[in-house]
């Protein structure tokens, strides 16, 4: 499997205006109550929000789009030259004027999508039309690598914490060089063996070609790198084992034997999936070839050994191959008939590239099953430890695969090998006309696990001075219309209703005496139940911060301390101040407070920290209006105003 890996294009030296297009509007998460959500209400008025009710659901007033461009990302345009002319936040792009070096200079920025003369015309973003419909923007700075998991829908269960966490994931392949390279030495590989050299080594060993472990550290990249503003892998919070089978110096039978062997370590590992991106159809002179009939998925060393572990429940992805356009050129093990057998497309239109191989299987069966792109994806390259590139080809798609799969199971961690595979195929892109180049066609993710059921996140556990935040994020297809949390401790149970803001789900608990907690939720929508987890239950310590991967605890705060209803005593009174003058009288005798500001949709308008020894705050409302003003202080204690500004 040839890894081709592509440069940056040159820029053109042309002079002038430009429009720089950014990649994001910058770090955080776009949710309710969180500080980008609380930048995109500032952009709007009052009267626009009203308009906007006309002809938008209730949750779509405001969007990601009405969020400003990223300050950051300003000021470095500046200081690289560039003087801002125009801000256009729906289309995240600026007008700049700058000379061509300077364009040249900002294209190799890692935030910038595009740079481009304004005497181009703006082509509406196609792509957009089948991946950027996902409902949640992602968590993490993607830089390069955001396409390749938006088209299949990932970053949207980023958004709601689950990249993995609690899924095993194997992967057989050239060799892995991890431990060097900065976006993979972090991640957390349980085990790892050579079944070439036999010993626990998969990097290169005195003997193998230099280029031996290139392809496998590209594969496992995909599926776990971790490096911000650069590649980010789609199941980067999932533990992995490696396995080396493939000896690139030749193409021999005792290859497909020792990713046999690999397949049965994995199971007996306790593997949920298994990532191959390797194929063999052609073998060395000296070697017995397989005739075409072969490949009918239950005669070759290698698809029989899949059958057999898709049998005890480990999901093999497999990559459909790179043997051109043709059709029956799916070989072993892609044409074993449990395996998830991907192809590959192009770009986010869709394309197909000729080198992705085709079915159907020797047998008549269709394959491939779903693809993904395999087109310039983002990956590391073993040049550097910072070494990064883009490579093509079925290989790189298969993870991609893989980290739908990853994710899946951990939103649904008992689905089996054959449910995994109907719910991918079932929110594809070509579902309605499925065909022999890339099967059902490119997967949202996302849908699949809320065609499932409850999307909840791993639990959120905060500890604060004398209480601690506790809570998980959760969606459905419909709106979350109770969240319950049931606690055991010191054999008593206590049963209680969540706050919500977006799809966080909250509720903040005194700290007492016993630091260790048994806990789970309970969610509906109104037409399915979920109770989180499935069985038994989760066991944490509330003097431990625990946050799913790559979350922010002071995100989770802001929304918390802005949105959540609460279970501490309150009183609520009226009040009414002019707008030239709002100050609002602190209650008597509180210290350590905030002061939280509310439109009657409950939007964050501000939050205050109020001074020590204060008698009054000045509420920051620049419009006249009823808003709803809470007090907290720091013994958990509410006092709320209904305040007329008039």
């Amino acid at each position: 499997m040839l890894i081709a890996l592509v440069g940056i294009e040159a820029a053109s030296q042309q002079l002038g205006t430009y429009r720089v297009v950014f990649r994001d509007k910058g770090p955080g998460v776009f949710l309710p109550g969180s500080a980008l959500y609380r930048a995109a209400e500032r952009e709007l008025d009052t009267r626009a929000i009203e308009r906007r009710k006309k002809v938008l659901p209730p949750d779509s007033l405001v969007t990601i789009e009405d969020a400003p461009l990223y300050e950051a990302y300003l000021e470095d345009v500046a200081r690289s030259g560039g003087r801002i002319l125009l801000r256009l936040r729906w289309r995240n792009y600026a007008v700049i004027e700058c000379d061509g070096a300077t364009a040249d200079r900002l294209r190799q920025k890692p935030y910038i999508r595009a740079v481009e003369p304004t005497s181009a015309l703006l082509r509406p973003q196609e792509h957009s039309t089948w991946w950027l419909a996902q409902e949640q923007p992602g968590p993490y700075r993607y830089g390069e690598s955001l396409e390749q998991l938006a088209m299949v829908g990932l970053p949207s269960l980023h958004a709601l914490g689950i990249a993995g966490d609690g899924v095993l994931v194997g992967l057989i392949d050239t060799g892995f060089r991890w431990r060097v390279h900065e976006a993979l030495r972090s991640r957390h590989v349980v085990a790892e063996r050579d079944f070439i050299q036999l010993d626990t080594n998969t990097a290169n060993e005195e003997g193998d070609p230099a280029n031996q472990d290139n392809h496998g550290t590209a594969v496992f990249s995909v599926v776990a790198g971790w490096y911000p503003d650069s590649l980010i892998g789609g199941a980067p919070c999932a533990s992995f084992l490696l396995a080396k089978t493939e000896n690139i110096a030749s193409e021999r039978h005792l290859e497909e034997d020792a990713l046999a062997a690999a397949l049965e370590w994995l199971e007996a590992r306790g593997a949920d999936v298994v990532n191959i991106s390797l194929g063999y159809g052609v073998f060395d002179s000296t070697e017995a070839q397989y005739n075409p009939s072969d490949f009918d998925g239950r005669t070759t060393i290698a698809s029989v050994a899949v059958e057999e572990a898709v049998r005890r429940g480990m999901i093999c992805v497999v990559a459909a191959g790179n043997s051109g356009d043709a059709p029956q050129t799916i070989f072993a093990p892609a044409d074993a008939p449990s395996a998830i057998t991907v192809g590959a497309v192009a770009n986010a239109q869709l394309e197909i590239p000729r080198f992705t191989s085709r079915g159907p299987t020797a047998d008549g069966r269709l394959k491939p099953d779903v693809a993904a792109l395999g087109v310039n994806v983002r990956t590391t390259i073993n040049a550097s430890p910072l070494g990064f590139g883009v490579g093509s080809g079925t290989s790189l798609a298969t993870p991609i695969i893989t980290s739908c799969v990853a994710a899946l199971l951990e939103a649904h961690p008992t689905l089996t090998p054959a449910q995994v595979r109907e719910l991918l195929q079932s929110q594809a892109s070509s579902a309605s006309e499925p065909n022999t180049a890339i099967g059902f066609g490119v997967p949202n993710v996302y849908r699949s696990a809320l065609q499932w059921g409850i999307v909840c996140s791993p639990p959120i556990i905060i500890p604060q001075a004398d209480s601690v935040l506790v809570g998980i994020a959760a969606t459905s297809l419909t709106p979350i219309t109770s969240a319950e949390l049931t606690i055991e401790s010191t054999g008593r149970t206590e049963q209680i209703r969540l706050g919500s803001a977006g799809n966080l789900h909250f509720v903040r608990i005194p700290r007492q005496g016993n630091d260790s907690l048994r806990l789970w939720f309970m969610l509906s929508d109104g037409q399915r139940t979920r109770r989180h987890p499935v069985t038994d239950a989760f066991y944490v310590r509330t003097s431990d911060t625990l946050l799913p991967c790559g979350w922010q605890r002071e995100s989770i705060n802001a929304i918390a301390d802005s949105r959540m209803q609460e279970s501490a005593p309150l009183t609520q009174s009226g009040i009414a101040l002019p707008l030239e003058q709002p100050y609002l009288p602190i209650p008597q005798r509180w210290v350590g407070m905030r002061c939280a500001v509310f439109d009657l949709q409950l939007r964050t308008r501000a939050i205050v920290t109020v001074p020590l020894g204060a008698e009054r705050v000045r509420l920051p409302i620049e419009q006249r209006g009823t808003y709803l003003v809470r007090f907290e202080n720091s013994d958990g204690g509410i006092v709320s105003h209904l305040v007329l500004v008039y």
